[in-house]
């Protein structure tokens, strides 16, 4: 008699856990939490643009590679964070070190625009 209940009480509540944990693992598929997004910076058109202003000139021309907070993906690219002095950030848009290309076409006010906004505003 005392092992019929016994029994009785260890099915029950074996029953009952499996109740309790179906129903609480049930939960998560009625309420998924959601997924993480990534927050990308609008896409610029870089031709329309003009004049340029240092952060425009930056992703246009150098957060492809340097990274858009100016971290590079790889070490094998230069962190430009705190990059001096101008005459050789002015060299490397000249000559394009290593892999770099170069860039001939950004004249003399937007390097003094994106050499301030590269000492300025990366990685704050």
């Amino acid at each position: 008699m005392i092992y019929r209940k016994l029994r009785y009480v260890v099915l029950t509540g074996a029953f009952c856990m499996f109740l309790f944990s179906f129903l609480f693992s049930a939960c998560n598929l009625l309420d998924p939490s959601p997924e993480a997004t990534v927050v990308r910076p609008p896409e610029l058109n870089c031709d329309d643009l003009v004049p340029l202003t240092g952060e425009e000139i930056y992703r246009c021309k150098c957060a492809s590679c340097h990274g858009i907070d100016g971290v590079p993906a790889t070490d094998q690219i230069t962190d430009i964070r705190g990059f001096t002095p101008f005459a050789k950030f002015e060299t490397s848009l000249n000559t394009g070190p290593a892999s770099m290309p170069e860039f001939p076409e950004i004249e003399l006010e937007e390097r003094q625009r994106l050499f301030e906004y590269v000492q300025n505003h990366l990685g704050e």
